[in-house]
């Protein structure tokens, strides 16, 4: 049934009788807005069935069954109400009774005060409120002490708004009430002058965290709402939907490849943006924006993906890059698929490989030295992992190189019978020959180990690398306590032995390994339309 369509009971002047919605209203309408004059008898004989035509609305606008207006959220309790006080209270007062917050801070300015003084009753806005209150039932609301605000400078209630928001919350984390960011504050912004309205919008929007309400009207009759039409929206802060600082903020861990936290980021804001997710249902025509934002999350998806070397997942997201790139990541997933190690050795697609570890050991390094406001030697372990992957490229290569030119073709890195140490395989690349003796508890006799001969068909012909990749081999297991004015030097001896041994194993000049390398590396910013750049 239509709150329109009842009978209600009406009080007047101490008489109760039946009446229309429209009788009720009409009667109501001589005295809403019509200043101090009618105040008394509107909250008297008419407030009460407003506000509880305006607690039925706001139910059904909380179930979402309210017709034609979107579900509104908000707490079941709020501890705090800011209200922007004009010179009609009747809007406010809705709030306030429906709301039934512990505290009220009213924000007025001198003009107002004046307006809401009474000296032959000696009445002040205080004994207004409780009075009114009575008749909405809320006799437990604590009405504080008002906050005077200039009629003409916005910037002055911008402040003081902002000094109350940050009292409320210091004292709530003096108190050991639980931290000063889980009070729940809300503010009307229905009464009071544009500029204090707009300047207690604006700092509500910045200090986030507090839900911005005022009262509406279904219909307007010669400029003045009609009594019981009101009802409660909420405006959404445009820092939660559209927030251009966190947006950057997710930009900047993108670009300093923190892509787990900026794919978090950049969901959170497409979903603010658009709660259905559905084309075209953005909200406030931010339909552009939105795909811009749905675009970098994608991005930062399939590179989060990939940097954790699930290509699987990171195809799922492949839209946003290059050919190179969708060509790379097709040959690393089906390079993963190479179960058997030599087959994976012998495999053209192991260059593919060694540059995407290679890749990914300088993302790790340059997370190290980029990451603003932070020591750069504890920062995510950036220069130990960097420092892994490195050596993961010069022990893949170093078996490569034998796996692909050793004469004896039973040969398998796997068999424990053909098992060498690191310093055993340097001498087999750079010699071409390595004699292997058996110790003699591998035989069951007992009897002296037979010789083994590693015989290549070609050896290395890098000058110097043997000695750089034994000092790197030497220096593997120190490498974590290396002092960070000292891990520079040792990214760039490993970065220039692992380009040497690529050239080695798969015949590359530096040319095209730096092209390669540079062509293939991630991409670490966008363009206006969201894509990668």
């Amino acid at each position: 049934m239509s709150e329109r369509s009842r009978i209600y009971v009406s009080k007047r002047s101490g008489v109760y009788k039946k009446v229309s919605f429209a009788q009720w209203q009409k009667e109501a309408n001589k005295y809403s807005g019509t200043g101090k004059a009618g105040w008394d008898t509107y909250f008297c004989d008419f407030f009460p069935l407003s506000l509880s035509i305006f607690k039925e609305v706001l139910k059904r606008q909380r179930d979402g069954v309210w017709l034609h207006k979107r579900l509104l959220e908000m707490k079941e309790k709020y501890d705090v109400l800011i209200s922007v006080v004009g010179f009609s209270p009747e809007p406010l007062m809705h709030t306030i009774c429906s709301m039934n917050p512990k505290k009220v801070f009213p924000v007025m300015t001198r003009e107002a005060m004046i307006e809401y003084t009474n000296t032959l009753d000696r009445k002040n806005y205080k004994n207004y409120f409780s009075e009114w209150l009575c008749y909405g039932g809320c006799e437990n609301i604590e009405i504080c002490d008002a906050i005077e605000v200039s009629t003409y400078e916005p910037i002055d209630t911008f402040s003081k708004v902002r000094g109350i928001i940050k009292t409320i919350r210091n004292k709530r984390g003096e108190d050991g009430g639980g931290s000063k960011n889980d009070l729940s504050i809300a503010i009307d912004v229905t009464g009071g002058k544009k500029s204090a309205v707009s300047a207690a919008y604006l700092v509500t929007v910045l200090e986030g965290d507090i839900d911005i309400f005022y009262v509406d009207f279904e219909e307007y009759d010669a400029r003045k709402p009609p009594c019981g039409t009101e009802f409660l929206n909420k405006l959404d802060n445009p820092y939660d939907i559209y927030n251009i600082q966190l947006l950057n903020h997710a930009k900047a861990l993108f670009e300093n490849h923190r892509y787990d936290v900026a794919y978090d980021v950049f969901s959170q804001i497409e979903t603010k943006m658009n709660p259905t997710g559905k084309d075209g249902e953005a909200l406030y025509g931010l339909e552009d924006e939105w795909q811009v934002v749905k675009k970098m999350r994608q991005a930062s998806s399939c590179y989060m993906n990939w940097d954790k070397y699930l290509y699987d997942d990171a195809e799922n997201t492949d839209m946003c890059l290059d050919e190179k790139q969708k060509d790379q990541l097709s040959i690393l997933r089906c390079y993963k698929e190479i179960e058997d190690k030599k087959a994976a050795y012998l495999s053209d697609m192991l260059y593919n490989f060694i540059i995407d570890r290679f890749l990914s050991a300088q993302r790790r390094w340059h997370e190290n030295r980029s990451v603003k406001g932070q020591k750069k030697a504890t920062i995510h372990g950036g220069y130990h992992d960097a420092m892994l992957r490195y050596f993961q490229c010069v022990e893949v290569m170093v078996d490569a190189y034998i796996t692909r030119n050793i004469k004896d073709s039973d040969y398998h890195p796997d068999d424990e019978m053909y098992r060498l140490s690191m310093k055993q395989k340097l001498k087999l690349c750079f010699n071409g020959l390595f004699r292997k003796k058996h110790n003699s508890k591998d035989n069951k006799d007992g009897s002296e180990g037979d010789e083994m001969l590693f015989e290549l068909t070609k050896t290395m012909q890098e000058k110097g690398l043997k000695g750089e990749i034994s000092i790197l081999i030497k220096h593997r297991d120190v490498f974590v306590h290396v002092r960070p004015k000292n891990q520079q030097k040792d990214v760039s001896l490993i970065e220039t032995v692992v380009k040497e041994l690529m050239g080695e194993v798969f015949y590359k000049e530096n040319q095209e390994i730096n092209q390669d390398l540079e062509s293939l590396r991630f991409k670490r910013s966008f363009d206006e339309k969201g894509n990668m750049i």
